[in-house]
């Protein structure tokens, strides 16, 4: 009975904040809906799962939906799902005897994550932009650095490969219905209820699925497309390995549904490179993995030469962003000049640009951004985590990880996706993860290593009573 008197007076609770938020934001108020049920499947979900549903929850709420308020964009569904994992981890008894603490520079990964993270509180301070934001740095730093701290690695990386490729395909196949149909019928609804409006206003319909913007979606796509792809190559025959096929097929489908040439790049971009990382590690099927290489070089040429694709590169729009992609390397060059090289404060690039060279033309580079924002020091810092994530990647030949970051490297190198779009970072996170956890085959030479250790221990205390058993009865 207490219980029960408890549970209502949190229900009611709960709905009088949902009532008083409601006043101020209906955003806020649905974060609040939102967050409620989260909290008990924080609590009640295996650890290793929650950058899995990190990844769902960036999939499936817009972007939109999170430009309400400040403290709603730094701390969006899938952030708090990642920090959640990394306290409930770190708290933990090991399970893992250790093994998977990041297996190579790891403590040069803490290191590196730690200078940036102050940097960015040194640029917070000391920065000109005025638009340098403490929650761009939350956001980032929750999602992205905090993984390089991480020491009680376990199945996170196998469920995240699961969830891409459900992710890929789901998304994929919806992205390919809503371009058949020339409209979004679930979110165009949802941004109606909530007075927004989608981003169409192209010369061709493209494919936004959940994500509110076709190169949100096409970054979304590539990376889990390649990714499935990665685990294909890495699986053993059987029915989950044709799953991974179709998955990866689907998520390239959504893909071209969003007609966006940089998305089209990253997939062709992250295939070509995983598959020759696969035919280098050799094993089985070199040669199917050759003919697949060649059939996803004639697979891209026709993708391209598509009437849609054709129609979007001779439009209006198409022109003026090639022309402005021109421009944008001098803008970003002369406002990091300003700042002596050393960033105009994270978060704040486009206020920085505007505020130097007297222009508002979009800088749409995530590199470039990042440039005005942290500067040199601060790319040198993420050059230097790339770098262990890259050796941990080589090291236990993580062939999907490697696939989905390059995805995601080509994807946000053509528009302002991390120094604008903070949701975009849970996706960081989770390739970070899915870099530094240990794969499927390392999970399993650990159970067998384990195995093997308890067998010994077994036979040394079989002898060892033998042994005392003998000197007894003498």
């Amino acid at each position: 009975m207490r219980r029960g008197f408890e549970w209502a007076g949190a229900a009611a609770f709960t709905l009088l904040v949902i009532v008083a938020a409601l006043s101020v934001s209906p955003v806020i108020a649905a974060a609040i809906v939102v967050a409620t049920p989260l909290i008990f499947v924080v609590a009640k979900i295996p650890n290793a799962w929650l950058p899995s549903l990190a990844l769902v929850a960036y999939a499936v709420i817009p972007e939109k939906l999170y430009s309400a308020s400040e403290i709603v964009k730094a701390v969006s569904v899938g952030t708090v799902l990642l920090i959640a994992w990394f306290v409930r981890g770190m708290a933990a008894k090991k399970t893992t005897r250790g093994r998977f603490a990041i297996p190579i520079g790891g403590q040069l990964g803490t290191i590196a994550a730690v200078a940036l993270f102050l940097w960015f509180v040194l640029l917070l301070a000391f920065g000109t932009s005025a638009g340098a934001s403490p929650g761009w740095t939350i956001s980032f730093s929750a999602a992205a650095l905090l993984p390089f701290f991480y020491r009680n690695y376990s199945t996170e990386g196998v469920h995240l490969r699961t969830a891409a490729a459900w992710v890929g395909s789901v998304i994929g196949a919806f992205a390919i219905i809503e371009t058949a149909i020339g409209a979004n019928p679930l979110f165009d609804a949802i941004y109606r209820a909530f007075g927004m409006s989608n981003s169409q206003h192209w010369s061709v319909y493209r494919a936004e699925a959940a994500s509110g913007h076709p190169l949100y979606a096409a970054t979304l796509l590539a990376a889990c497309s390649a990714i499935a792809l990665g685990a294909w190559l890495e699986s053993d025959r059987g029915t989950s390995k044709i799953f991974l096929l179709g998955a990866s097929a689907l998520a390239a489908g959504g893909v071209v549904a969003t007609v966006s040439r940089g998305g089209i790049a990253a997939l062709a971009g992250a295939f070509a490179v995983v598959v020759c990382f696969s035919i280098f590690r050799g094993g089985r099927g070199t040669v199917s993995k050759i003919l697949g290489l060649g059939i996803l070089g004639v697979g891209a040429y026709f993708t391209l030469d598509l009437a849609v694709f054709a129609q979007r590169g001779a439009s209006n729009e198409a022109g003026q962003s090639a022309d402005a992609r021109q421009t944008i390397i001098d803008l970003a060059i002369i406002t990091a000049r300003s700042t002596g090289w050393l960033g105009a404060g994270p978060g704040g690039s486009q206020l920085a640009v505007e505020a130097a060279t007297g222009t508002s033309l979009l800088v749409e580079s995530s590199p470039l951004q990042l440039l005005v924002s942290i500067g040199i020091p601060g790319l040198a810092l993420l050059a230097v985590l790339a770098g262990v994530m890259l050796a941990n990647i080589f090291r236990r030949a993580n062939t999907a990880a490697l696939g989905g970051i390059i995805a995601f490297a080509i994807a946000t190198t053509g528009y302002n996706a991390l120094d604008a779009l903070r949701t975009i970072h849970v996706l960081l996170g989770c390739l970070v993860i899915l870099a530094l956890a240990p794969t499927a085959s390392a999970l399993r030479a650990d159970r067998e290593a384990g195995a093997l250790m308890q067998s010994s221990r077994d036979r040394g205390a079989a002898a060892a009573r033998k042994a005392r058993q003998l000197s007894s009865s003498r």
